[in-house]
């Protein structure tokens, strides 16, 4: 959704709207690690695959599956590897605009 030709601003673009989304999906992932149990359960119960969760993820153009693995991973042996590569993917993507996801 690029709304820059009709408010001439490129803050509207969807490049920006997808950054926004990433960032707020790398937010939640992090919220997992938070000393705050109630950063905690609000992160788990929004990467828990709600309506709002699934909208981010269209938005960022990441597969829901791939975030709700990076939630996850950092339970299992060998699993913070793997989330770790998942946040650092995220956080380039975020810092970048790139399309690719």
């Amino acid at each position: 959704m690029d709304l820059t030709p009709l408010t001439g601003d490129p803050l509207w673009s969807a490049a920006a709207y997808r950054r926004l989304a990433l960032r707020v999906i790398l937010q939640a992932l992090h919220d997992l690690d938070c000393p705050s149990p109630e950063l905690q359960r609000s992160a788990r119960s929004f990467l828990n695959g709600n309506p709002p969760f699934d909208l981010w993820c269209a938005i960022a153009r990441v597969l829901p599956a791939r975030v709700t693995r990076a939630a996850t991973d950092r339970d299992t042996p060998g699993g913070r590897r793997a989330r770790e590569a998942s946040l650092r993917v995220l956080e380039e993507l975020a810092s970048s605009g790139s399309p690719v996801s």
